[in-house]
């Protein structure tokens, strides 16, 4: 046996033998002491126009909230110059739901049973003792919008942490939408299989089910015996809430015919939609920004190497930000997530201010969900990242984790496996 097939199987070895590890605070939020940092480099995550980017100085925390922030802030652990950000959160992806992509006994990320399941929910699949998640937060990530995948409408997505030992922890808010998948994302052979068929199968689901408060009173003149309605599925229920903008539409589209489609039918069916994807956005950035829809762009670095976006380019951030639109930046890959923040300065890198790349990374997208996740303000909770360098640089590293008030260990199974087996290096 040579070398590297040493090294590849102890790593197999020792993943196994760290299976159903987690690490996490041990200590409950509500218990969260009161802890001062001062003397650093602060990056509110704010969306523009919303308040200050980035101000100097420390960081008061009590119960798990920040209750002092700015240059007034004295004493404590001096940060000397160190960057305090909120994290990063990811805006659609499985993480949680899917831990080895070749292995299909740790995927639940995709459900094939119907090309329309609004009634499938992420929290029933949602493993916070993924050994994914300690990887990601160790790099920055304090949580992520999960969406599930399969046929037209996938399911119910949820906003999560990457920390917390249960679900009521890892849970900040579930249901966050319904996810519709557009174009040739949506056609399977449960369902139909071009964009044609896609587009009139959703309209015929919502036709089907129109808002309560849209249908007519009956006709009391009539004498008729009129049999009790019948209560409404689960499913039903949730294209009500869908119709009428109760629950959020979730669009993702790459195409710029596709995301064109997705704002013709929020318009149609008074939807409150938000485009994931949107590679070839910048193509449509006037319609975004004339109707107010958010976009959770993403990759960056999509290539215009596909039918689905032949028109994907590096600038796209930047020219919708010109146009006005909201818009987060996203990964989609669970296993590379950590790279938002790289994603993030090739972003500023073709144009995009530095306030907005870093704004697109940690609060925009909570805030299109109407959270306040991702940002540092005063009154907010305490969950926080401090980086010893500027967090779009590649090369600066994260020095400390705070969910709530309460440090996180850095600790995964990465980390184990290196310490273990850097002796054979």
């Amino acid at each position: 046996m040579n070398r590297r097939d040493l090294l590849r199987n102890a790593a197999i070895v020792g993943a196994a033998a760290l299976a159903g590890r987690r690490a996490f605070a041990d200590e409950p939020w509500s218990a969260a002491p009161a802890m001062t940092w001062s003397n650093g480099r602060i990056l509110t995550g704010l969306p523009i126009g919303a308040g200050d980017a980035e101000i100097r100085g420390g960081v008061r925390v009590e119960g798990g909230k920040i209750v002092a922030m700015g240059p007034d802030v004295t004493g404590g652990t001096d940060l000397a110059g160190a960057t305090v950000w909120p994290g990063t959160w990811e805006t659609g992806t499985t993480i949680g739901l899917a831990d080895i992509d070749l292995e299909p006994s740790t995927r639940d990320d995709v459900e094939t049973l119907d090309a329309f399941q609004p009634q499938v929910r992420v929290v029933d699949g949602f493993n916070p003792q993924s050994e994914v998640l300690p990887v990601l937060r160790a790099r920055g990530v304090l949580g992520a919008l999960v969406l599930p995948g399969g046929g037209v409408v996938s399911g119910q997505a949820a906003w999560m942490r990457t920390s917390g030992a249960t679900l009521a922890d890892a849970t900040v808010m579930a249901p966050a939408g319904l996810v519709v998948n557009l174009g040739k994302a949506g056609a399977s052979d449960k369902g139909p299989t071009s964009r044609l068929g896609v587009l009139a199968r959703l309209r015929d689901v919502l036709d089907a089910n129109p808002d309560p408060a849209a249908v007519p009173p009956p006709d009391k003149k009539k004498h008729a015996p009129v049999e009790p309605p019948k209560p409404p599925t689960r499913a039903e229920v949730l294209w009500h809430d869908l119709r009428g903008g109760r629950l959020k539409a979730l669009f993702v589209a790459d195409r710029a015919s596709d995301i064109e489609l997705a704002l013709d039918l929020a318009s149609e069916y008074a939807l409150d939609a938000v485009i994931i994807g949107a590679a070839e956005g910048w193509m449509v950035a006037r319609q975004l920004a004339d109707a107010r829809c958010g976009v959770v762009l993403g990759p960056v670095t999509v290539q215009p190497d596909s039918w689905a976006h032949p028109n994907a380019r590096y600038d796209n951030a930047a020219l919708l930000h010109a146009a006005g639109v909201t818009f987060g930046i996203r990964i989609g890959d669970p296993h590379r997530t950590y790279d938002l923040t790289t994603e993030a300065g090739i972003a500023v890198a073709w144009g995009l201010p530095y306030a907005a790349a870093v704004a697109a990374i940690t609060g925009n997208s909570p805030a299109l969900f109407g959270l306040d996740q991702g940002t540092l303000r005063v009154g907010g909770e305490a969950s926080f990242v401090v980086s010893d360098g500027d967090p779009l640089e590649p090369r600066s590293s994260v020095k400390k984790v705070v969910v709530l008030g309460v440090d996180q260990p850095l600790v995964n199974h990465q980390t184990e496996l290196y310490d273990r087996f850097k002796v054979l290096r």
